[in-house]
C-alpha cells in the first residue's frame, strides 16, 4: 500500500473520492478520508487479527446493510492480503499456504517455535477463507511472477491474477546517493574503505530470511583468510538486534564475532546500505523483497537464494549470483566473487521493480479496467 498511496493525489485531482482504513499512516493528503482503526495492541499478530475483524465488520456494516448494495455499486474496494475477502482488488505480497510448504521443506533449518507454527496455521486458515468464492469476480495483484503462477490453484475459477511488482523511490535509492554517502556511512560504522561489506536487511523473521546462512557463510569466509564484514540492519526497533543466540548456536565465540556490525531499524535504511558492497540475502521465502530492490537501485550487487521474487531481480537484469541454501556453498561463491573482483561491479538495474511513474500507469489502468467491469466509468 505504501507504493500506492502516493499515487492517490492524481486520482483526487480528477474527482475520485478516496477513503483509507488503516491502523496508522505515514503521511496523508488532506483530501483523503482516513478512517483510523483504533487498536489497543502492539504485537503484529494481534494487530493483524484485530484489523481483520474490524475490516470485515466495517465492510458488512457499510456495504451489506440497508442501502449497502447501492453504495457497493458505486465503490471500488481494494484490500491487502486477507483483510477483506469481498474486495474488488486484493493485493498479495505473501502467500502463507506456499510458505507452509517451504516450512515443511526446510523444517530443521527454520525451526519454527510453537507460537510461530500456531500463527502460521491460523494465517493459512484465514487465507483459505479469503480464497473461497465470494459472489463476484476479483482481481488479485501479485508482486512476483513465480508467486502469481503458484498461487493459481488456490483461487476460484473466474478470478484473475495481475502482476503488479513492488516499487521504489528513485530519489532515495540510486547509485549517486551511494557514491555520495559511502565514505561517511563507513566512517560512522567504523569500517575502512577497503573492507568487503555484505549487508543483510531484516525487520523480523530472521530465521525465515536466512540469517543463520549469512552469518555462517561470512564466518567461513573469514576463517579461510578471505576477510569480510556482515552489516546487519533491522530488528524489532531502533536498537541493534541481539544476535548472541545465533552466534552461540553456530559455535562462533565472541572473539570471532568481530566481523559482524549491527544497526537497528531505521526509516532511512539507505544511510547504512550505502556502506555495503553487496546485499547477502539467503532467504527461504519472500514475495518480492523491498530490500533487494532498494539495494539494487543503490548499485549493490545481489547474492540471493532462489526464493519467490528472486526471478524478478537476478533474472531481470540485476547483477549478482544465485546461491544455494547451504552455508559452505554460499561461502565458496562469495569467495570466488571477492577474488575475481566481480563483487565490486556496480549494479545498473532494478530488475522488474517499478519506479513511481510506471507504477502510476499500471495502477491507473487496473483501476479503470476493474471499474468498467462494475458497469461504471470513472
Amino acid at each position: 500500500m505504501k507504493s500506492l498511496i502516493p499515487l492517490l493525489p492524481e486520482l483526487l485531482d480528477e474527482g475520485w473520492t478516496v477513503s483509507v482504513w488503516s491502523v496508522e499512516m505515514d503521511a496523508i493528503d488532506p483530501r483523503i478520508a482516513w478512517q483510523r482503526v483504533p487498536c489497543p495492541f502492539r504485537r503484529w499478530a494481534l494487530v493483524s487479527a484485530w484489523f481483520w475483524v474490524y475490516a470485515h465488520g466495517r465492510y458488512l456494516w457499510q456495504f451489506r446493510g440497508k442501502g449497502g448494495a447501492a453504495r457497493r455499486a458505486q465503490t471500488l474496494v481494494q484490500a491487502t492480503s486477507f483483510y477483506c475477502r469481498w474486495a474488488d482488488i486484493i493485493g498479495i505480497h505473501f502467500v502463507f499456504s506456499l510458505y507452509q510448504k517451504v516450512a515443511e521443506q526446510f523444517r530443521r533449518e527454520l525451526n519454527l517455535s510453537l507460537y510461530e507454527r500456531v500463527m502460521l496455521k491460523l494465517s493459512v486458515s484465514k487465507e483459505k477463507a479469503l480464497f473461497r468464492p465470494c459472489g463476484h469476480r476479483r482481481v488479485w495483484t501479485v508482486v512476483s511472477r513465480r508467486l502469481m503462477e503458484e498461487m493459481g490453484p488456490y483461487l476460484p475459477e473466474g478470478d484473475r491474477r495481475v502482476l503488479l511488482p513492488n516499487a521504489y523511490n528513485p530519489q532515495r535509492f540510486n547509485p549517486g546517493v551511494r557514491l555520495a554517502r559511502r565514505e561517511e556511512s563507513r566512517a560512522k560504522l567504523g569500517l575502512t574503505a577497503k573492507e568487503v561489506v555484505f549487508a543483510f536487511v531484516c525487520l523480523g523473521g530472521f530465521n525465515r530470511k536466512g540469517f543463520t546462512l549469512a552469518l555462517e557463510a561470512c564466518h567461513l569466509l573469514n576463517a579461510r583468510g578471505c576477510p569480510c564484514r556482515l552489516l546487519v540492519i533491522g530488528g524489532r526497533d531502533e536498537h541493534p538486534p541481539e544476535i548472541g543466540s545465533w552466534l552461540e548456536r553456530l559455535g562462533i565465540s565472541p572473539a570471532e564475532a568481530g566481523f559482524v556490525v549491527t544497526r537497528g531499524r531505521t526509516a532511512v535504511v539507505e544511510e547504512w546500505l550505502c556502506a555495503a558492497d553487496a546485499l547477502l540475502f539467503p532467504s527461504y521465502c519472500e514475495a518480492f523483497s523491498i530490500a533487494e530492490i532498494e539495494a539494487a537501485a543503490l548499485g549493490l550487487r545481489l547474492y540471493l537464494t532462489p526464493h519467490y521474487g528472486a526471478e524478478m531481480t537476478l533474472e531481470s537484469g540485476c547483477l549478482g549470483r544465485m546461491l544455494p541454501w547451504d552455508a559452505p556453498g554460499i561461502a565458496a561463491i562469495l569467495e570466488e566473487e571477492i577474488q575475481s573482483g566481480r563483487i565490486f561491479d556496480p549494479n545498473a538495474s532494478t530488475g522488474a521493480a517499478l519506479d513511481p511513474a510506471a507504477m502510476a500507469l499500471q495502477y491507473r489502468a487496473l483501476l479503470e479496467e476493474v471499474w468498467a467491469a462494475k458497469g461504471k466509468q470513472p
